[in-house]
């Protein structure tokens, strides 16, 4: 099952990510460069071809939203918002990593906050909403231990994996506390070779910072190709194929005035990330996911 999933930090929403809960990992993140997301869950910003559901939400905000896959436990794509700033200044501000991944209580029951949390907290959530709506605690099925995993992937499943937790939604694409702060959710995360993750990828998400040049507003929408049987952990979380990207760029009249795409295998070669039109990107996408449509009239 896919869900769109907003994701939220702190009280705001900042971008929106597809998530597989069968492979336990976000298939994509869509999100725009050059100004906060609206603070209301169901926003789509006019160029999105995606209908973001679910909202991602920090605190008391909401930050990006995810398309989720309940049943393969991650998220396909995310949208959210790229702050317009040069890359040395981002380097710079980019300093509130929390040093921990939280989860999305709200994957294991609608009841429950719709910020994301730390396991920790979210099992002691489970218990008191369990004891508040009368639901047998002696059942297996109820425990937080078991609940938690069952809905979306976990710290554990990284864990000697040999495997990166790849952020789909970057966190140094944002400036501030909860901005960069709501992209540290196992939601927004794929298994990602550490070759891809921490360079070639890294150099390509650098890069999208300064083709916002002249721009108003980019619109960027980052997500991944699940494999078909490769996982971590047994079948946990299944490992992507691919991560790909497009970015809608617009004036101060919200005319399209550049745009662009990249496509690249999760694996350990040293070639850089294939750039193209999005016209070329969705060509390819649609031999590896079937038809998929990005922007509105595809940023034109």
């Amino acid at each position: 099952m896919l869900v769109i999933h907003c994701q939220q930090y702190g009280n705001q929403y900042h971008f929106a990510s597809l998530y597989d809960r069968g492979r336990r990992g976000p298939l994509n993140s869509a999100y725009i460069l050059g100004r906060r997301p609206s603070d209301k869950p169901n926003y789509k910003p006019r160029f999105f071809n995606i209908e973001p559901q679910e909202p991602q939400q920090y605190g008391n905000q909401y930050h990006y939203a995810s398309l989720y896959d309940r049943g393969r436990r991650g998220p396909f794509y995310s949208a959210y918002i790229l702050d317009r700033i040069n890359q040395e200044i981002t380097d710079k501000l980019t300093n509130h990593r929390p040093g921990f991944f939280t989860i999305e209580p709200q994957l294991i029951y609608r009841g429950l906050s719709g910020t994301m949390s730390p396991e920790l907290d979210t099992r002691k959530a489970i218990i008191q909403y369990d004891i508040k709506n009368g639901i047998d605690k002696n059942k297996e099925k109820n425990l937080p231990y078991y609940l938690i995993p069952t809905s979306q992937a976990v710290d554990d499943d990284y864990k000697n994996s040999s495997y990166d937790r790849g952020h789909v939604n970057p966190n140094g694409h944002h400036v501030g506390g909860s901005e960069e702060k709501a992209t540290f959710t196992l939601t927004n995360v794929v298994p990602m070779t550490k070759k891809l993750n921490t360079d070639i990828w890294n150099k390509y998400e650098k890069n999208l910072t300064g083709y916002a040049d002249g721009c108003k507003t980019m619109y960027v929408v980052t997500g991944i190709v699940p494999s078909n049987d490769t996982w971590i952990k047994g079948d946990r979380v299944n490992i992507p194929s691919h991560v790909w990207n497009a970015y809608c760029c617009v004036d101060n009249n919200d005319k399209p005035i550049k745009s662009g795409a990249g496509l690249r295998e999760n694996d350990y070669s040293n070639h850089t990330v294939n750039e193209m039109k999005i016209n070329e990107l969705q060509v390819q996408l649609k031999n590896l996911l079937g038809t998929i449509a990005i922007f509105q009239n595809n940023c034109a």
